[in-house]
């Protein structure tokens, strides 16, 4: 919309507008009368298509002390070019440099969950890990995956003992785990007759 005297400073772009697809523009003044015949564009212009966006919800968690398992989600927009492939990197720092690795997954169409498996690795050594989606244009920038939290391993305890009474040998001991929120603690209750049981909380 124009008002009388001034000339536009901004310009709207609908949202409806499809990449690659050309469009073509008309215009039509406005008075108390009504509206004017249109003023069609001598031509017409197609938003051009781009790489896509970068892959979303990037997740890593380790599998194994030599394995990485990678998850992400489809980009939200894809440039107006299908997504063809992704392309998951590892590194031993952040800088990505010759000591990158790269595996290639390709894409599904009509599939927006995605995952891989990074293996032989190296044990005991950290790694960044980043994803990026590829689409005729190019590659996306790259979107870096976020360590889940998981739970150290569970540790078996083993009991040998002999009752000779009804109610069987007992004990109570302190069990120490650790979660996200740190290092906690249990008090657990040994039956020999009735087993383990975890029956309230203690301060770690």
């Amino acid at each position: 919309e124009v008002t009388a005297g001034s000339l536009p400073s901004t310009f709207t772009t609908p949202a409806s507008l499809s990449t690659g697809t050309t469009h073509y523009v008309r215009v039509s003044a406005y008075n108390s009368v009504g509206w004017s015949t249109t003023a069609v564009a001598p031509f017409g212009v197609a938003p051009a298509l781009t790489v896509p966006t970068a892959p979303q919800n990037v997740l890593v968690s380790a599998l194994s002390t030599t394995e990485l398992a990678v998850s992400w989600e489809a980009p939200a927009q894809t440039g107006g070019d299908a997504v063809v492939k992704y392309a998951v990197q590892w590194d031993v720092d952040s800088n990505f440099d010759s000591s990158m690795s790269t595996s290639v997954v390709l894409a599904v169409d009509g599939q927006s969950s995605y995952g891989t498996v990074l293996s032989s690795l190296s044990a005991g050594q950290q790694y960044a890990v980043r994803v990026l989606a590829y689409n005729n244009q190019g590659y996306s920038s790259s979107a870096s995956a976020t360590p889940i939290e998981f739970y150290e391993e569970v540790q078996t305890f083993g009991f040998s003992a002999t009752s000779t009474s009804p109610g069987g040998i007992s004990d109570t001991f302190v069990v120490r785990y650790t979660d996200g929120a740190g290092t906690q603690s249990a008090i657990a209750d040994f039956n020999s007759n009735t087993g383990l049981s975890v029956f309230e909380s203690a301060a770690a």
